[in-house]
């Protein structure tokens, strides 16, 4: 089933390809007060089990997106989302929710990876933290034993989120092939969505990981 229009336009979402041929990413922008319904509907509609939120709330004094998730539980539309856990990690902070939909037998796993040291048209301030919460993410997918798209959001959904699908794909690159095309994974990426990755650093980013091989990945 495919994302309803209404949704996708107001979310301003798009669904991207990684380094590999199929959706890997649903890039949007920040969760709004007017939105937060639909983005949850979204998660449970394409039964997503990785967000990946590259902001924070507030950022230099001004509102970058909406608080999306509870402290405890609460009910979003139809979807009862119930925060299991929460973990810090050096830059970025790792939380576990169990979703169900009323009238829906059964429960689903999301975990929301939220990257707090990264300056807006900016890099990460420590390159390994976000390595690292790559692999994680990799490897909890492998645990989940299923590759659904990750959904990927900053302020716009454009520059950091960006950055990271352009990254996740370097990677994948090296490991198969032993080399990075960046140029080439970001014009692919922009077909997608228009735009995507705002400045000359970001694009920069994954030249910051060279020196990772893939056995040490």
């Amino acid at each position: 089933m495919s994302l309803d229009d209404h949704w996708t336009c107001g979310l301003k979402m798009s669904r991207t390809i990684g380094y590999k041929k199929g959706t890997r990413y649903i890039c949007t922008q920040g969760p709004l007060d007017t939105t937060i319904v639909d983005f949850w509907r979204m998660i449970w509609q394409e039964d997503v089990n990785v967000i990946v939120m590259t902001a924070n709330i507030i950022e230099g004094g001004k509102k970058k997106c909406e608080k999306y998730w509870p402290d405890k539980i609460s009910k979003v539309g139809d979807i009862i989302i119930t925060l299991q856990n929460e973990m810090s990690f050096i830059d970025y902070t790792l939380r576990n929710f169990k979703l169900q939909k009323v009238g829906v037998s059964g429960h689903r796993i999301a975990r929301q990876y939220q990257y707090t040291a990264w300056p807006d048209h900016g890099v990460p301030t420590y390159a390994p933290a976000l390595l690292n919460m790559l692999k994680n993410i990799q490897s909890f997918q492998k645990i989940q034993q299923k590759r659904t798209p990750w959904v990927l959001h900053c302020s716009a959904g454009v520059g950091r989120s960006g950055t990271v699908m352009l990254l996740d794909s370097a990677l994948e690159m090296s490991l198969a092939e032993g080399k990075i095309d960046v140029l080439g994974i970001l014009y692919r990426m922009r077909q997608q969505r228009m735009n995507l990755i705002e400045t000359v650093v970001q694009r920069s980013c994954p030249k910051l990981f060279r020196c990772n091989s893939p056995q040490s990945l």
